[in-house]
């Protein structure tokens, strides 16, 4: 229907006072939709021919529309330009335009610098005269009254794809790791490492000295005593089966995060206890919330977790295939997702990220990677699964400030995509990667893995990389 056949349409049922049977007789007919509800008078379109701004009164803080910045990948030689765009899509039955009042950052400076490149108010990027260190270079383009008002754009300079090199590596030296299954960073920098198989959570420097115990483990116990109010205070009852049905002790724990306070989030297996445990910045247990179970806000198998920016945790559950949200204190918020391996929905969920626009990337075990609004409408997918001669399974993913995501490749590397889900190279190649966490500066720490046991004997406990 064109745009003059709609309003005719439109304004003769208002005329006629036809527009309440409209809605009546769409009840009985799925494909019709009213033009015009009657609570809500006839909104005239703007000079451009877009709609007025508007909320969904389903989500009274989350503004309709989307936007994109084109490209979104650039490789240009020094010197060169590129010009850059912050797009609105089109809103229903109008046209897409061109974002105003763009504020455009280069590295998170805004207008750029000689060093990294320059961009004008209208979004023309210069590259620098030389080659920067390191070559890929971040554009952004801030946009209001959008869903997603950052924008990123990668942009390398002189170079055909990312580049990193090894840094360093360490082995935990004391020796109180098994199986480290996780990392990531607190807010000072340190590492967080989940251990699996050994059953404990611990702090270390990034140069792996060993800072902090967190709770109680089967052979590094922080006290003579359990937690008050526990199921056992004798050590080997309190442990369980796999390592600790007590408030305080692990089973099988996989991730562990931190909160802006410093506060230390674990999730484990246990089935007879709330899964996810917190700890303060010294390593003591304060309460646990979680319950094991498939009803609301309950959880049977969660295999990562992430703080969104207002500081909602969001847990992806393996087995129920959804993701819960609840406040830093425990209380459940609400949930998003369900099974199924078609578009929008999860298959074995693994690890989810949240980009600096409060969108959740998703990793299922069986592929692919897949991106959702902060409400969790699906939005894209990429890093499929590629037999013969690829992964066809994957353990996580994690990503970085500028909303770059990483994903590891098992026994194949690690590959690194930016935030529409480009492809943007390899971080490493042959070496097997079984978690990584990104430091403020661009900073990968991994940890490294193999299907060979041999060849996994004499893997570092972490490796670092620095970008090129």
């Amino acid at each position: 229907m064109t745009k003059t056949r709609r309003d005719f349409l439109r304004n003769t049922l208002l005329g006629a006072g036809l527009v309440s049977g409209a809605k009546a007789w769409a009840g009985t007919n799925p494909g019709f939709a009213p033009l015009n509800p009657p609570s809500k008078p006839y909104q005239a379109m703007d000079g451009d021919g877009a709609l007025p701004s508007k909320q969904d009164s389903r989500y009274p803080d989350k503004p309709l529309g989307r936007a994109r910045i084109e490209p979104s990948l650039a490789k240009l030689q020094p010197g060169a330009q590129q010009q850059f765009r912050a797009i609105i899509a089109a809103p229903t039955f109008s046209y897409a335009h061109l974002a105003e009042n763009v504020t455009w950052t280069v590295n998170d400076v805004e207008g750029g610098s000689s060093q990294v490149g320059t961009i004008d108010a209208r979004g023309l990027y210069r590259a620098p005269a030389q080659v920067p260190v390191p070559h890929e270079v971040h554009v952004c383009a801030k946009v209001e009254g959008v869903m997603n008002p950052l924008l990123f754009a990668t942009v390398l300079v002189g170079a055909s794809e990312v580049s990193y090199t090894m840094k360093s590596s360490w082995t935990d030296e004391a020796h109180v790791m098994k199986y480290p299954h996780s990392i990531s960073l607190d807010p000072q920098g340190n590492l967080l490492i989940a251990d699996s198989t050994g059953n404990g959570a611990y702090r270390f420097s990034r140069e792996g000295k060993l800072l902090t115990v967190f709770g109680f483990s089967p052979r590094h116990k922080k006290g003579a005593h359990a937690p008050e109010g526990s199921v056992s205070k004798h050590p080997s009852l309190a442990m369980g089966y796999f390592g600790g049905m007590d408030p305080g002790y692990f089973s099988a724990p996989r991730v562990a995060i931190s909160d802006k306070e410093g506060n230390v989030y674990v999730v484990d297996t246990e089935e007879r206890r709330p899964q996810i445990q917190v700890f303060d910045t010294e390593g003591n247990f304060k309460y646990a919330f979680g319950q094991h179970g498939n009803l609301p806000g309950y959880l049977i198998r969660v295999h990562g977790m992430a703080f969104d920016s207002k500081g909602l945790l969001h847990a992806e559950d393996v087995e129920n295939c959804r993701v819960n949200t609840y406040e830093p204190d425990g209380k459940f918020v609400g949930s998003w997702g369900h099974e199924g391996a078609l578009p929008g929905q999860l298959n074995a969920p693994h690890c989810l990220y949240i980009d600096p626009n409060d969108e959740p990337f998703v990793i299922g075990y069986y592929g692919p990677t897949q991106k959702f609004t902060s409400d969790g409408h699906y939005l894209l997918s990429f890093a499929h699964a590629n037999p013969p001669d690829h992964p066809i399974s994957f353990q996580s993913l994690f990503g970085d400030r500028w909303g770059n995501v990483y994903v590891p490749m098992r026994d194949e590397g690690l590959q690194k995509y930016n935030n529409v889900g480009e492809f943007v190279g390899w971080v490493t190649r042959g070496v097997g990667t079984q978690w990584g966490t990104v430091a403020h500066d661009g900073t990968i720490y991994l940890l490294p893995t193999s299907t060979s046991k041999s060849q996994e004997a004499k893997l570092p406990t972490v490796a670092v990389y620095a970008p090129r």
